[in-house]
């Protein structure tokens, strides 16, 4: 299984891709997502937006 770079970039396709599961009633849930990853969404202040 491949894995996308932690940078901001994937944090905000996440965040967008989010916004798109809410808009038609579903959400998306970080599964197994690296340490590094959730630190950069908590630093990004999307922590709420994008649950663990």
């Amino acid at each position: 299984m491949s894995t996308l770079p932690v940078s901001a970039v994937t944090v905000d396709v996440l965040a967008r891709l989010q916004l798109a599961a809410r808009r038609s009633g579903s959400s998306i849930v970080l599964r197994n997502a690296s340490a590094e990853l959730l630190d950069l969404v908590a630093f990004m202040g999307l922590a709420d937006v994008l649950p663990p």
